[in-house]
């Protein structure tokens, strides 16, 4: 969700920007079923990289679609 904060040059503030089409429902779905992938253990999903580059690539994808759709992200 860091990808939706950005710094206003000229407030100097930072604040959320989420694109419209952001669904909170696809962000948890995916983050259950990387729990699902540890057995249901936070602890063993906490411990592998691989599930916050994964869980990155959703905001991501979201800011690049926003762009080319012309929103603001």
């Amino acid at each position: 969700m860091s990808q939706f904060v950005v710094l206003n040059p000229k407030t100097g503030r930072w604040t959320l920007k989420v694109p419209a089409f952001f669904e909170d429902e696809e962000m948890i779905e995916a983050a259950r079923e990387q729990l699902s992938g540890h057995d249901g253990n936070p602890m063993l999903m906490g411990r592998d990289a691989a599930v916050y580059e994964t869980l990155a690539l959703i905001p991501k994808m979201v800011i690049r679609l926003a762009k080319r759709v012309g929103q603001d992200a």
